[in-house]
């Protein structure tokens, strides 16, 4: 009903969009947008509702820049026992100093990483100076030598995992010759008390533990450097990382290889739930077992995407980068998303962490490893999941996790008020213990009122708020209340005998003060209680407690699923059960309250368990609060007794951001910039790959080697949704309609509409459940078994789609007629709000394949190269050349082999833009880099687009001002010359030996003088000094050989591709202009098909700092870009355009 409230769309949309504003909730702004008339000066409500959207995101956690130096305000300025103890700090340093929090950081001093925050593992203890790191680094010492044999094992890809000549173990060994007077003892403990002092999270990521001082502080300066270069494998980059094995001890290759190793565990602990402890399931298992058998078990990626991995048939065993998940394992993650992790490292390293090119390589990359293997969340019943059986039954995706759900995290939540973690330990009396259901106080409260709008508490919501999702659903929490009760209980048991245990070590009065009315004793006694709460939910995760610990757990048994009684286990593929992280969490920081204490704990590697110490002097630390009834069961005379009260409310209700708002009350810890309500899908995903060859699916990496093909239909796409009667598309024909409205329950299809037939294709609600997190083969599966094709509406059927393998892809590929083919990985789920699928492939055959297909590249423009990025594909393609004010000349391609043909194919849509890029950059004088979706630096051609003025269409023009394209990888073997004096080098290598000319020749097949003569400087190889012999020149590096000399042709030596070919190559520009093509040796038949306009929606030019975007006009093949015109100040500002480099993967 609209009543006189809301008199029309645009009042009802403004009336939203400031409840969002006000709530700092998630809300489109722009279907407000898009209903405000353009002459809107007489409506001073929509000015104001505008502007209050307009409030820029500023990072969560303000952090230092480590590498400034520490605010006067913080310096500690040392007394005489303060020096003598070295309790000084008077600077800040990237080498010593973890993430620091900046004076204006909303939670205070507090955040992840802080030392007192008790959120992160590898800080555990770091309040009373003894972090885990550090023992942590000692205890995997013993083990470098077995990692080191291991890794050898393993198949890497270079370009991502580095290719280190060294081990870690090498590393080791040459600084323990520094000590060799120590003994083994001595060493280890003398590296552990210089860790603790001098090792930051920086070195610590990037293994550089067995280096000097001087060691590390040239490491950082040189990646500071590299970060400025333009890109790994540049002359620049190449110099650099040459550089650091002399300054700094250690090659790129093993430090990019350490941060993976040690930084992919800290994204997947950062981004999970915090109610969820680490992986309990190898990525494999996402594979079948006919699959598994098939795949390499030697890939190194799975190895780095989980504590686990699956030998065939079913042994799981840990995986080579098990020591770096470990120290993570019994933890609660932070439960934020990727964007926040990289504000504080752009923040505390911003030389390095800059949004270039390096950062996209460290970052960036590390968290696609994660994605693309899918990571298991941390699921509590591992032996459930782990059972070969278990993913056909319906209750699979209730129990399982993902470790990037944004449901799971605000789930998380009310597991942490259920625990009455908000109350202050002053407040627990009369309280009770843990809630199953939300109680009246709760729902009233204004914490209760936030949770309930935004998360399940203790049952499935309903009514207004219900939010679908695969494990939003009684069989989750029938499972979970079991379990999390059964924590409960047993956490307290486990307290109970440590309780006893410290107060027989250390005296009663270390938790149960004499005097009662000593308000300090007795706070501090509750902060130790609070300690050992803590540290028997760790011993929880890392132990076999058992028969004694049980509880209720889900089984398989004749493929349906039961609840039996079970022990409770550690964090292990094999248990039954393991219990939710309750007082070790990523976030103890927004759900602590800052206490005093005097008792410490870690674990005691050599019993299983932890041990306690008490500290001399007390100290404060962020702890969460032990309720009520575990307090009566251990020590119930502590509830006598008084303790200071309450400062301020945790962090999560009482830190206020730029409006006044808590965290709770706006969303901030529950949202993510890529999670969408379930059930509601508004993009849809093209394949991020098109090939015209099918030998060009040896190219393509990543997939599981399971394949879905089907004919691609014909027709418009769109989603077609039904809830109850209501078909929310409703431009169908009536016969359409009819037949949908038959099917029974809900639904949500990916299809096309020809006509008056629907062909389905993907399958995202079925009978309103959720079911685009399933893999694509049982969304296939149940189209095809679950819904009856009618004469409208068609499901798959053998005619059109079929399952295969990888060896028999081939033959299900030509089984079909002359179509366009989708081909999807089996496996692949559907990437909601994605636009590009990364595991997607469209087939054209050259004889059937339409000009152009999307997607189209961000473009990144030097004087020498131009660099097509692809959505979703993690390599570019390289375009290399050379620009002389008018034209490119085109000496080659490099890169993503899988895109070339794409992007040659592509060149008259990209080349108009690349060349008004190209032009800009000259025009400013500027050597940098320009890309195609940042402002450049030149004003004349900037107004942003109206509705009376809309983007001209791109029209695909036949002139082109790239010149000469190669023709590299199309139809030739390759580049003979690289491969054959790359195997030169190797004949070399391989025994170390200098070989003479004939013995070369010999060796290597297609090796002659002439060849070896001409290229053997450019490839690394140079004569003895007595002139007989060929040896290595060890400057330049085996990996960049191919890519650091780029020839103008790489079919042949002589620079000829083909007959007729030498000519127009050569030459000294190439042809002026290719307007004439019929009259040059490029020229390409199809290019004479009259081509539809198509809209430019994929070329654009944005501005990141105001979100305008460009007019992109094409007039007779040239480009004119229009933005904006800027201010004279905002002119003078602009000193220089930075390079928005997406990304520079290879790893040389």
């Amino acid at each position: 009903m609209r009543g006189d409230f809301v008199t029309s769309d645009l009042d009802r949309l403004r009336t939203d969009a400031i409840v969002s504003i006000l709530r700092g909730s998630d809300y489109n702004i722009e279907k407000y947008m898009d209903q405000v008339p353009e002459q809107i000066s007489g409506s001073p409500e929509d000015m104001v509702t505008m502007l209050g959207a307009m409030e820029p995101r500023l990072p969560e956690y303000r952090m230092q820049d480590l590498s400034k130096p520490l605010p006067v305000s913080q310096m500690k300025i040392p007394n005489y026992e303060d020096f003598v103890a070295g309790h000084t700090k008077i600077s800040n340093s990237p080498i010593k100093d973890w993430p620091l929090a900046s004076a204006d950081n909303q939670f205070g001093e507090h955040h992840v990483f802080g030392m007192a925050s008790n959120s992160c593992p590898l800080l555990h203890g770091a309040a009373h100076g003894d972090p885990a790191y550090a023992e942590h680094l000692a205890h995997v010492m013993p083990m470098l030598k077995q990692i080191a044999a291991r890794e050898k094992q393993l198949n890497y890809d270079k370009r991502i995992y580095g290719d280190p000549k060294e081990s870690q173990y090498d590393l080791m060994v040459r600084d323990r010759n520094r000590y060799r007077t120590y003994t083994d003892e001595e060493y280890s403990q003398g590296k552990i008390e210089e860790w603790k002092k001098n090792l930051g999270l920086l070195p610590y990521l990037f293994g550089l533990e067995y280096q000097t001082d001087e060691q590390r502080e040239n490491f950082v300066d040189l990646i500071r450097q590299l970060a400025t270069t333009e890109g790994m494998i540049s002359p620049d980059g190449k110099f650099i990382r040459n550089k650091m094995q002399e300054k700094a001890g250690i090659s790129w290759g093993r430090a990019l290889r350490n941060f993976r190793a040690r930084f992919i565990p800290l994204i997947q602990w950062w981004k999970r739930a915090s109610d969820r402890h680490g992986p309990v399931s190898p990525v494999q298992n996402m594979m079948d077992l006919e699959t598994l058998v098939k795949s390499d078990t030697n890939d190194a990626g799975p190895h780095y995407a989980s504590p686990f991995v699956l030998v065939p048939p079913s042994e799981i065993t840990n995986s080579h980068t098990y020591q770096w998940w470990d120290i993570y394992q019994p933890w609660g993650g932070v439960g934020r998303d990727l964007n926040s992790l990289h504000d504080v490292m752009k923040q505390s390293y911003p030389k390095i962490f800059d949004g270039g090119w390096l950062d996209n390589t460290l970052m960036l990359a590390s968290n696609s490893i994660l994605d693309t293997y899918n990571t298991d969340g941390g699921s509590h019943f591992p032996h459930l999941i782990n059972h070969p059986q278990s993913s056909g039954t319906p209750e699979y995706s209730s129990l399982k996790s993902t470790f990037d759900d944004v449901f799971e995290r605000k789930r998380a939540n009310f597991s942490h008020a259920s625990n009455l973690h908000f109350l202050h330990p002053s407040e627990i009396t009369g309280q009770g213990g843990r809630m199953l259901i939300p109680s009246d106080q709760m729902i009233l409260s204004r914490l209760g009122r936030s949770l309930a709008s935004q998360t399940d508490m203790g049952a499935p919501r309903i009514g207004m708020f219900r939010e679908e999702h695969p494990t939003s659903n009684p069989t989750y929490w029938d499972s979970h209340n079991a379990l999390f009760a059964a924590n409960d209980m047993h956490i307290g048991k486990v307290m109970n005998n440590m309780a006893q245990q410290v107060m027989k070590q250390f005296g009663s009065g270390i938790l149960n003060p004499q005097d009662p009315n000593n308000i300090e004793a007795a706070t501090l006694a509750r902060g130790n209680l609070q300690q050992i709460a803590s540290a028997a939910d760790f011993v929880l995760k890392r132990m076999n407690m058992g028969e004694e610990y049980k509880a209720l757990a889900p089984t398989l048994e004749n493929g349906m699923m039961n609840m039996q009684i079970k022990p409770i286990g550690p964090i292990s593929p094999n248990s039954f059960a393991t219990t939710p992280p309750t007082y070790l969490t990523g976030n103890t920081h927004l759900w602590g309250h800052e206490m005093p204490t005097n008792l410490a704990w870690k674990e005691d590697r050599k019993s299983g368990g932890v041990k306690f110490s008490q500290i001399a002097e007390p100290f404060n630390i962020m702890q969460r609060t032990v309720h009520e009834n575990k307090i009566k069961a251990i020590l119930p005379s502590l509830l006598d007794t008084n303790i200071m009260p309450k400062q301020n409310d945790i962090m999560a209700l009482s830190a206020l951001d730029s409006r006044g708002l808590s965290p709770i009350a706006t969303g901030s810890l529950l949202k993510s910039d890529e999670y969408e309500p379930t059930g509601v899908f508004k993009t849809k995903i093209i394949p991020a790959y098109t090939i015209h060859k099918l030998d060009d699916m040896d190219k393509l990496k990543g997939f599981s080697g399971e394949w879905v093909v089907q004919k691609m239909p014909k027709g418009k796409r769109m989603f077609i949704e039904k809830k109850e009667n209501h078909l929310k598309n409703g431009k169908l024909p009536s016969e359409v309609k009819k037949d949908l409205r038959k099917i029974n329950g809900d639904f949500t299809f990916d299809a096309y509409l020809d006509g008056d037939t629907l062909s389905v294709v993907d399958l995202l609600v079925h009978k309103g459940t959720d079911m685009h997190l399933e893999p694509l083969e049982d969304r296939v599966n149940a189209l095809r078994t679950l819904y009856d094709s009618t004469e409208n509406v068609h499901f798959p059927m053998p005619t059109n789609c079929v399952s295969t393998d990888q060896e028999g892809l081939s033959k299900a590929i030509t089984a079909f007629d002359e179509s366009e083919l989708l081909i999807r990985d089996s496996k692949s789920t559907f990437m909601k709000e994605k636009e590009v699928h990364p595991k997607w492939i469209r087939y054209a055959k050259d004889s059937i394949a339409k000009a152009f297909y999307p997607p189209m590249p961000e473009l990144i423009v030097y004087p020498n190269k131009i660099k097509l990025c692809y959505p979703s594909v993690f390599e570019p393609v390289v375009v290399k050349g050379s620009f002389d004010g008018i034209g490119f000349d085109i000496a080659g391609y490099e890169g993503n082999q899988a895109m070339l043909s794409k992007a040659v194919r592509d060149i008259p849509l990209w080349s108009p833009v690349a060349i008004s890029l190209l032009k800009e950059g000259a025009a400013t004088g500027s050597g940098g880099a320009f890309t195609s979706t940042s402002t450049g630096g030149f004003n004349p051609i900037h107004s942003k687009p109206n509705r009376k003025n809309r983007p001209r269409k791109l029209k695909i023009v036949k002139e082109t001002i790239v010149r000469a394209p190669s023709v590299i990888g199309e139809d030739e073997e390759g580049d003979s010359v690289a491969d054959t004096m790359k195997y030169a080098r190797k004949a070399i290598t391989i025994d170390d030996q200098a070989k003479t000319t004939k013995q070369l020749l010999e060796k290597v097949k297609g090796l002659n003088e002439k060849m070896l003569e001409m290229y053997a400087g450019e490839y690394g190889l140079e004569r003895t000094k007595d002139g007989k012999k060929w040896t290595i020149n060890e400057a330049i590096d085996d990996d960049i050989i191919e890519r650091m000399f780029p020839r103008m042709n790489r079919i042949s030596p002589d620079g000829g591709a083909w007959a007729g070919m030498q000519a127009d190559i050569t030459a000294p520009r190439g042809p002026t202009e290719l307007i004439e093509d019929s009259g040059t040796t490029f020229y390409d038949p199809k290019q004479n098909e009259e081509v539809e306009e198509i809209p430019m929606k994929h070329l654009k030019v944005k501005d990141d700092m105001t979100g305008d975007e460009a007019v992109i006009d094409i007039k007779d093949g040239k480009a004119t870009l229009r933005m904006p015109l800027k201010t004279q100040q905002e002119l003078a500002d602009e000193q220089e355009v930075e390079a928005d480099d997406r990304s520079e993967p290879q790893e040389i």
